[in-house]
Order: structure tokens, then C-alpha cells, then sequence
């Protein structure tokens, strides 16, 4: 979901996590989309092998734009809307511009809702969830 903001500032606590394929579900919400947008090539790898992403390393990546301490996150926040929106700047037009088309991002959920169809109607979705409960009954006992 934080892929569609204009901007991301998580704490030294932040992590990213994309566990979808290895429990046999699809990426939603125009990660197709937005996920390569961020991160480039990485998205393949954060994809494909599901790992666990820190904030160092998504600040690195590109997944956040800033590391705050909690007290912090919101003057922080704060901060970018008066460095984006001083007098005179034309950041309305540049948001339009820099942000991908609605369209585009209409097409990337409707092809990830025909995976995740594709995946469930498979028996993919069913055997991934299956194992991932069974790691987690294995990990309880």
C-alpha cells in the first residue's frame, strides 16, 4: 500500500516484506506497477524471493525516502509538505506529471487480479497457504 504515496518515511523499526509468492498468492494493489517504479530491477528479487527488507536497506532501495525516530515521523512529514509546497513552486503540476497515469494504474490491478484468479483457480494459492499454516503449526509445537 505505501508504494502509492508520493513520499515514505518509516522508522529505524521499518520493514518491507512481500511474503505473496512463497505462499502462492499474487502482488496487488499495482505493485506490478509501482514496485519497479521505486526499486527498478530490485522488484524482481523483493518479489520473487519474499525477503524481509529493513529500513536501511529500503532506504537504500528506494522503498523509503527517509528514517525518522517515532517521536519524529510526523514533523517529519511536515517538513516535506513545506519543502514541496513553498510559494512559487509548481508542485501541483510536477505530482501530475512524476505520478503514474490512473489508467496505468487500473491496467496493473486488473492484470494482477486475473494472476491471483489464475493462481487460485490452479490450486496454487491453496497449496501455499496450506504450507504456510503447516510451518506455522510446526513452529508452534
Amino acid at each position: 500500500m505505501t508504494l502509492c504515496f508520493d513520499a515514505r518515511i518509516g522508522t529505524p523499526a521499518a520493514e518491507f516484506f512481500l511474503p505473496e509468492n512463497s505462499i502462492g498468492l499474487t502482488i496487488s494493489n499495482a505493485s506490478s506497477l509501482l514496485l519497479p517504479r521505486l526499486v527498478g530491477h530490485a522488484a524482481m528479487r523483493l518479489v520473487m524471493e519474499s525477503p524481509r527488507i529493513g529500513a536501511r536497506d529500503s532506504l537504500a532501495l528506494g522503498l523509503l525516502d527517509e528514517i525518522a525516530e517515532p517521536a519524529g515521523l510526523i514533523p517529519a512529514a511536515i517538513g516535506w509538505v513545506h519543502r514541496w509546497t513553498q510559494p512559487g513552486a509548481a508542485t501541483q503540476a510536477h505530482l501530475r506529471l512524476l505520478r503514474p497515469p490512473l489508467a496505468a494504474v487500473e491496467q496493473a490491478m486488473a492484470a494482477e487480479t486475473q494472476a491471483a484468479s489464475g493462481a487460485e483457480a490452479a490450486a496454487i494459492a491453496v497449496a501455499g497457504i496450506n504450507r504456510f499454516l503447516s510451518r506455522r503449526q510446526q513452529a508452534g509445537s
